[in-house]
This record gives structure tokens, sequence and C-alpha cells, in this order.
């Protein structure tokens, strides 16, 4: 099984080539570099968590809203119209928004209203380019019809994008800050657009496309040689919806963790490696997702949700305790470890509604969920860690990740009642 999925991913890592894998890569970076370019001038001109935890809200809650009315408008527009002319806003969306921010640091800062500096911020999120839906929309539809596995492995590759951007928009940030400075986040991500725009106009067949090769018969045959059996029954929207709201749960885990770490590193005047440290959580995470995206689907999805939320719960408790930097890097990375196995695990109990459902914008829904819970995540931790209080912020996490396992009782029920077994009345 294992086997047949990463073949399916290395066939289609190699159809659509490096220049197009290099470049999709790219495109997922903008949405983190500005965020937490964001956290890093506000934290440096303000000396403040809260003031970047709302910043970075508003910036992913615009992102959510883009995200929703995507499909609106690139079934009137069209997927050229509506990618370049994102880009193209983008740009002085980002040259504005990098302007409020360097006057925070003058004596205009008092200038800048909190107003003008929240809009500015939704300006640029309701901007970027939403490669990355459509990007997972083009590999989600001809998979439709086909083999779960080829499914599954699509899943895999596109969530590790969704997941590593992070750690690799990070690691970007530690190079350009120490040679373009502070701002370096801000012109990145115009460079980007611009390199979008000119993708757009001259190269239009680099853009989103559907995967060539879909798997044969003899790829999705048992090793008995039987045909593989594929389930058509609707999943309940009560088990759908369950899984979206747990995934705005984990995505709340990683903005709060976000807000709380800067806290972390302006109180110990260490911000240079803000970069650093979600370089090394987030890093972790995703090298211990993708072997359980590709082979943990034997588990049973609630067994799998109750076990991941304890070990996520268990890990969040270290954060708080931790007071040196270096032990503050082990933890990171223990938590890390505890995030990827969650993540995988909920986006195979995601895979296993996206091969029943017949809702084809289920990935759009997806995708919004996981920009809400950065939002909601991001804003209430920078609320908690301001000042010699950032140890509040990491309650956040914690509270999440008992709030997600909560949740894994009321999936598993969902699941038992569904797919399990019929239990028979009480007598009474």
């Amino acid at each position: 099984m294992l086997r047949i999925r990463l073949r399916y991913l290395i066939r289609t890592r190699r159809e659509e080539g490096f220049l197009y894998s290099a470049f999709d890569v790219m495109m997922h970076m903008p949405v983190a570099l500005i965020g937490m370019t964001l956290f890093l001038v506000i934290a440096r001109n303000l000396h403040t968590v809260h003031d970047g935890g709302y910043a970075v809200g508003a910036l992913a809650f615009a992102y959510t809203l883009k995200i929703s009315t995507t499909p609106i408008l690139e079934r009137y527009c069209g997927l050229r119209l509506v990618l370049g002319g994102s880009a193209v806003l983008h740009i002085p969306a980002v040259l504005y928004l990098m302007h409020l921010s360097n006057m925070l640091a003058t004596e205009a800062a008092a200038s800048v209203t909190t107003f003008e500096y929240a809009a500015a911020c939704m300006l640029a999120g309701y901007t970027l380019p939403p490669w990355p839906v459509i990007v997972h929309e083009a590999r989600y539809n001809p998979t439709k019809t086909s083999d779960p596995e080829w499914l599954f492995a699509m899943v895999a590759w596109t969530n590790v994008e969704k997941l590593a951007l992070y750690p690799l928009a990070a690691f970007v940030l530690v190079l350009l800050n120490s040679l373009m400075g502070i701002n370096a986040g801000f012109w990145a991500a115009i460079l980007l657009a611009g390199l979008l725009i000119f993708v757009v106009v001259l190269i239009p067949n680099v853009l989103p496309r559907t995967p060539k090769s879909l798997p044969s018969d003899s790829d999705v045959a048992r090793a008995d040689g039987t045909a593989q059996l594929h389930v058509q029954e609707t999943p309940s929207d009560s088990i759908s919806m369950v899984l979206i709201l747990g995934l705005m749960v984990i995505s709340g885990c990683i903005g709060s963790v976000g807000s709380a770490l800067l806290g972390f590193a302006l109180n110990h005047n260490a911000l240079s490696l803000y970069p650093l440290m979600i370089t090394i959580c987030l890093g972790t995470a995703v090298i211990t997702m993708l072997p359980v995206l590709l082979g943990a689907d034997k588990i049973v999805p609630w067994h799998g949700w109750l076990s991941s939320g304890v070990v996520l719960t268990l890990a969040a408790l270290l954060l708080p305790t931790v007071d040196r930097i270096s032990m503050m890097m082990v933890g990171l990375a223990i938590y890390g470890v505890a995030l990827g196995i969650v993540v995988g695990g909920h986006k195979l109990a995601l895979a296993h509604v996206l091969v029943r459902t017949p809702d084809t914008q289920m990935s759009f829904y997806i995708s919004g969920a996981m920009a809400l819970g950065l939002t909601f995540g991001a804003t209430w931790g920078g609320y908690l860690g301001s000042g010699p209080y950032y140890r509040n912020a990491f309650i956040v996490p914690i509270v999440a990740a008992c709030l997600y396992f909560c949740m894994g009782h009321l999936y598993g029920y969902l699941w038992r009642r569904r797919y399990e077994e019929q239990l028979a009345p009480l007598d009474g």
C-alpha cells in the first residue's frame, strides 16, 4: 500500500517537472512570509505581541475571505485573471503595508491609526494570489472518480506543501533578514507576485493543472489479484463538519504558538531567533507528517484522533515550563513531532471524506478553515502574550489541544454510529 502511494507521488512529481514543482512551492510562501514579517516588524517597532497578533489575525481573516470567494471569481473571471489580477493588486497593497510598518518606528507613529493599519493588513491578505487552494482543487478533481490510493497520495503531497511553507518561509526569512533587513519578507512577497504576473502573461501553461495520468487497474489491484472496491457511501454532514472544526482547532494551535514564541523571543532579547524557532517546530512537524500520511491509514480514524489528541496535549504542556532558549528549541521539536502526528492523522480522516463526498468545493472549505483557525490562534495568543506575561499565551495551544481531544470523542461517536455498528436500544 505504501509502495503504491509513493509510486503515484513520484510519478506525479516527475510529470509536473522540477520547474513547476519549484514554482508551486514558491507560490505557497507569500502568506507565511508576510505573516511572520508582520510579527517581527511590530515586535521590533512597538515592543508588543498583541498588536502583532491582531495584525496577523486581520491578514489571515482577509485571506479566509479570499479563499471563500475564489470559486466565484474563478467561475466568472477565469483562472488567469484571478491569479494575475490578485498579483497586480498585491504589490501596491504590500508596499502600503510596509510603508505604514516603517512609520511605526518613527515620530510619525501616532499618525498611523489602528483602523488604517488593520485595513492595510486586510487589503494585503485579500489580494494574496489564491494559488494554494487552486492547486489543491486541480489535484483533487481528477481523483474524484479514481482510486482512493491516488487521492491519499495527492492529499499527502498537497498538505505537506501547506505545512512546509511555514518552516520554509521562516528559513528564508533567516537568510533574507541578515541581508536585506527586517522588511525582507515584504520584498520577497512583492518579488513572488511579480514572478506570478510574468508567468500568467508569458507562460500560462505553468498555471495549475490536473495530473496527466490516472492510476490504471493494475496499479490498484490487491495483492491477491482482486480489484479494489470503492465505497460510494456519502459521509454525513455532521462528520464532515466535525472534521473541518477539528482542522480549525489544529490551525489555532499553530497560530497561537507563533504568537507565544514571539513573546518568548521578545522577553529574551532574541527576536532574530524567532524565524529559527518556527523552522524547528514546523520543520519537525512536516518530517513527521509525511510518513503518517502515506502509511497510517490502517488505524481507525477516531482511534488515531483520540491518541494524537493526548500526545498533542502532553507536548503542549511542556512549552510554558521552559525558560531557556536552548530548552525551548528542544520543546519545540517535541511539540512539532506531536503536531505532525496530529495533522497527518487528521488529513487522513479528511481524505476518507474527500473520496466519498460529492462536494467538489470541499478543498476550499478546508483551506478556509485552516486560515480562520490561524486567525483565532494568532489573535488570542497575541492578546494573552503581551509584556512579561508571554507564558499566558502558551495556555492557548494547551486549551486547543484539550478541545481537539474532546472533539475526538464526538467524532468517534459519529463514526461508530455510521460505519461500525448499529447499537440496539436498551431494554426498558
